[in-house]
C-alpha cells in the first residue's frame, strides 16, 4: 500500500465529478480501503495457488497439502474478519458480503480436511483442479485491483 500511496492517482481514486467534495472524500477513503483489502486477498490467493501449483508440478502431495492448509488459515481469517467486522470493515454492515463470502469459505473448509485425511491430495487431478481454482481467484482479484 505504500507504493500506491505515493502515486498521483491515489488521492483521487474513486472521485466522481457529480458529487460534492465531502462526498468524494468519503468515497475516496472507501475505495482506498477496498483496494488495500483486494490487494491482500490477491496476494494470498496467488501465493496459495502458486504453492498448490508447485505441489502439482513436482507431484508432491506434501507441498500441495501444506498449500491447502494455508488456504484453510485464510478461510478462517477472512470469515472472522467479516463476521466480527474488523478491518477493513470497521463495524460497517457486512450482511450482503457475508451472503457471498461465507458459503465460499465454508465450502473451502468443508473440502480441505477430508481431502487431506482421505488422501485425495495425492490425486493429480485433484491437485490440478485445486491449483487452477485458487490461481483463478488470485488472478481475478489482481486484475480487479489493478483496474
Amino acid at each position: 500500500t505504500k507504493y500506491c500511496e505515493k502515486q498521483d492517482w491515489w488521492s483521487t481514486v474513486g472521485w466522481d465529478e457529480d458529487k460534492t467534495e465531502e462526498e468524494n472524500k468519503e468515497e475516496v477513503l472507501k475505495v482506498q480501503e477496498e483496494l488495500k483489502y483486494l490487494s491482500i486477498l490477491s496476494i494470498h490467493h496467488l501465493f496459495g495457488g502458486m504453492a498448490m501449483t508447485l505441489g502439482y508440478l513436482t507431484n508432491s502431495p506434501t507441498i500441495f497439502a501444506h498449500a491447502v492448509l494455508v488456504e484453510v488459515a485464510d478461510d478462517v481469517h477472512d470469515s472472522l474478519v467479516l463476521l466480527l467486522r474488523w478491518w477493513p470493515f470497521n463495524g460497517k454492515d457486512t450482511s450482503k458480503l457475508i451472503m457471498y463470502m461465507l458459503p465460499h469459505h465454508m465450502f473451502g473448509l468443508l473440502i480441505s480436511f477430508p481431502m487431506i485425511l482421505n488422501g485425495w491430495h495425492k490425486n493429480v487431478n485433484a491437485m490440478a483442479i485445486g491449483s487452477a481454482l485458487l490461481m483463478a481467484g488470485g488472478i481475478t482479484l489482481a486484475v480487479h485491483t489493478i483496474q
